[in-house]
């Protein structure tokens, strides 16, 4: 039996996660105005005029990105009519093999001239280099101190070797320059890696899937030769697109949607998708980001009416997404463009990243061990998957969560859910491959309050399965917060009422003094009256109908009852009335010297408490029973006594 007693003392919420941490494989801020160790410099042409400087090119007004040196191209200082130039920067190689998570970020400002002027930034992949974006067309302002914070995701690309390269050609022409300051590459523990996609093969990548709901166009994989853009792509490098500006205006409405492969999302504890994405709304256009799992599709987050993040491909917005809620074995991403059958623009994602972390007890083999005495933690099944056949007290179940505990000598533990939604409580014996259920219980059928239960017969020093659940399609909520304790008990288990059960009904003599009673402990075996479908824990009692026909129940309950009174027997009966307010029912017609029963119950499951019943033979109905009886009263006079008892309820006109 896998018996994880440690993760009371490392986890919280029973989603157990690694502590998040930074670590900085790349730091530098060019600060000592040279070249770092380990930093190189290749150069194509030239002399050009580069270098770790402060700026003091007089056509800038500003020194720097922040006022200290930086790495500087600087082909304005150059001069005109100069060799055409192409200087690469390249930073040490750095071992991130270890890390699966890697980001990369940078201060840059880039001033081009005529359109031609480049800035190319790179990671080595082990095997190539890759391009993670580039800058043309740009102007970040005339000044140096005028520039844009970069952030990628460069997890996909860890290896031994990797490093990172940043290129400026001017193209043979006299160009401005371009300023490079900050460079941090931080590995930071987020969790596993599960699906890692850059799209930069510039084709529909390994067991990706696309579908055309409607039209005849599909997503692209590649850079978008539009005009409307002052970018090709979002980084620089392929991605994947919907271009509607292209397609044209007669072309048919389009929706189309690509779809992740297969992963399996019940592993570990959360799941989150990080992605890059852009869209250039028009009127009903729409991106939506969606999850498939148990055959549903449901929608996570959709983009309409606004820009994401502006006009340009390059214009991008990294967006995170919580998939956790939506756990499944079989899950995948799928992400849909529809132009909202109009001729819009356009739509596009990049630098997918979906990771994973912890570790949760929705599944047996990950059951948590609960030592007799030991503490509760606060838990939740809001994301819990369930596993295993339903529990053989209730149909349908969901967010199961698992425990293990060894029976004490004398076989009885007692239990404690403290769940605050409507929970299923299962023992099992046996192992995960093969289990038995041993006992079920879900006594607070409808969510009251949580289970508290004394199970007895169990085996000494055996080891047990527990799981917690909750209860689908019925009163109260099925996820919620649960603080799980199992106790040795060593008392004597509460018994249930004498007549708790039809057979077992008290016979009640007629205006015999009330006998007392109660419902404690007592079982919900019996029918529900017709007047609340929600009362249990009922006990019984029989009588024999009088002359009259006609009688009067009191049950003085110092609880919320319900009264229910039947004709036949317990193998059928047939409702004559009942009191969904309880305290008294009024019972006419009865066929005289027939036997009866009563049914008293808890107005709502675990409601429960003493009363003292008893039945009176009823007279007759006051003589001012309607209106038309109404009985004149006289201004000043005494009072007049009267009695309600008998009296029907006439609806008002």
């Amino acid at each position: 039996m896998i018996l994880l007693r440690s993760l009371f003392f490392c986890c919280l919420l029973l989603l157990c996660f690694s502590a998040s941490s930074q670590t900085f494989l790349l730091d530098e801020d060019f600060n000592d105005c040279s070249l770092p160790a380990g930093w190189t410099t290749d150069l194509i042409g030239g002399p050009g005029n580069f270098g770790v400087q402060q700026v003091t090119n007089s056509n800038s007004s500003g020194t720097g990105i922040d006022g200290t040196c930086l790495f500087l191209w600087d082909d304005d200082a150059a001069g005109n009519n100069t060799p055409a130039w192409n200087l690469t920067l390249n930073t040490p190689t750095i071992d991130a093999s270890a890390y699966t998570h890697l980001t990369l970020e940078f201060d840059l400002h880039f001033r081009d001239y005529s359109d031609t002027s480049f800035m190319k930034i790179y990671v080595f992949d082990g095997t190539n280099k890759r391009q993670l974006k580039q800058l043309k067309n740009q102007v970040d302002g005339n000044d140096f101190d005028s520039f844009r914070h970069f952030v990628f995701d460069v997890s996909g690309y860890a290896n031994a070797n990797f490093s990172v390269s940043f290129e400026y050609d001017d193209e043979n022409i006299w160009a401005w320059w371009a300023g490079l300051d900050n460079v941090e590459l931080i590995a930071e523990d987020k969790g596993d890696n599960i699906l890692v996609e850059h799209f930069d093969d510039c084709s529909i990548p390994n067991a990706w899937t696309t579908n055309i709901a409607s039209g005849v166009d599909n997503w692209q994989f590649g850079e978008s030769p539009n005009n409307n853009s002052s970018a090709t792509s979002i980084n620089g490098t392929c991605f994947a697109f919907f271009d509607d500006d292209i397609i044209g205006q007669d072309a048919a409405d389009s929706r189309v949607q690509l779809i992740s492969p297969v992963f399996n999302g019940v592993e570990y504890a959360t799941y989150t998708l990080e992605v890059d994405m852009v869209h250039r709304f028009y009127d009903l256009s729409t991106l939506s980001f969606y999850v498939i799992a148990d055959g549903q599709t449901r929608l996570v987050q959709s983009f309409l009416g606004e820009d994401v993040d502006g006009t340009n491909w390059s214009d991008a917005r990294s967006l995170s997404l919580d998939l956790s809620p939506y756990r499944s074995e079989n899950m995948q991403v799928m992400i849909e463009f529809w132009d909202g059958d109009i001729w819009a623009w356009y739509a596009g994602i990049d630098d997918f990243h979906l990771y994973a972390d912890g570790t949760m007890n929705d599944v047996c083999e990950n059951a948590i061990e609960i030592n007799a005495g030991d503490p509760c933690i606060d838990v939740s099944n809001a994301n819990a998957i369930f596993r295993g056949d339903d529990p053989s007290c209730f149909a349908n179940s969901v967010g199961g969560l698992w425990y293990s505990f060894t029976a004490p000598f004398n076989g009885k533990v007692e239990i404690n859910t403290g769940a605050d939604f409507n929970d299923i409580i299962t023992v099992f014996s046996g192992s995960c491959a093969s289990m038995s259920e041993v006992a079920c219980y879900n006594r607070d059928e409808l969510g009251f309050e949580g289970e508290e239960w004394i199970l007895d017969g169990l085996t000494s020093g055996s080891d047990y399965f527990m799981r917690v659940s909750g209860a689908a399609n019925t009163f109260g909520k099925p996820r919620g917060n649960q603080c799980v304790t199992i106790n040795d008990f060593w008392g004597t288990i509460p018994s249930g009422p004498s007549n708790d059960g039809c057979s077992l009904a008290q016979n009640l003599i007629v205006d015999a003094p009330c006998t007392s009673g109660t419902n404690v402990n007592a079982s919900s075996d019996g029918p529900r009256p017709e007047s609340n479908d929600y009362s249990r824990h009922d006990v019984w009692y029989t009588f024999q109908a009088p002359s009259s026909g006609k009688v009067l129940i009191d049950s003085e309950a110092e609880f919320s009852d319900v009264i229910a009174v039947y004709a036949g027997n317990c193998l059928g009966f047939l409702e004559i009335k009942s009191n969904p307010y309880g305290q008294e029912l009024a019972v006419n017609g009865l066929t005289s010297g027939d036997i009866y029963y009563i049914q008293v119950s808890g107005n709502f499951a675990t409601v429960e408490g003493d009363f003292c019943i008893s039945v009176r033979e009823a007279g007759a109905a006051p003589v001012n029973d309607d209106c038309i009886d109404s009985e004149l009263l006289t201004l000043g006079a005494a009072c007049t006594e009267a009695s309600n008892m008998q009296a029907a309820t006439e609806s008002s006109l």
